[in-house]
């Protein structure tokens, strides 16, 4: 695949998988924990830092060892 293509996969699914997430939180966590929802920017940041703490599997990695 040419790098333009996978760049903008790429893009497609940053911005794709907060939305899932989201979707996800609000129809699971209020009912059983009581919580609020969350909007798309706060599920956006709850992935990144969740990433930044326990790792994404590959797809983003901050390494502060170095």
């Amino acid at each position: 695949m040419e790098p333009l293509v996978l760049v903008g996969f790429a893009i497609i699914v940053v911005f794709l998988v907060p939305l899932f997430f989201q979707f996800l939180w609000n129809i699971t966590v209020p009912e059983i924990f009581g919580l609020g929802t969350i909007r798309y920017w706060q599920a956006f940041r709850l992935l990144l830092l969740a990433s930044m703490i326990f790792g994404a599997g590959g797809l983003l990695h901050f390494n502060f060892n170095r």
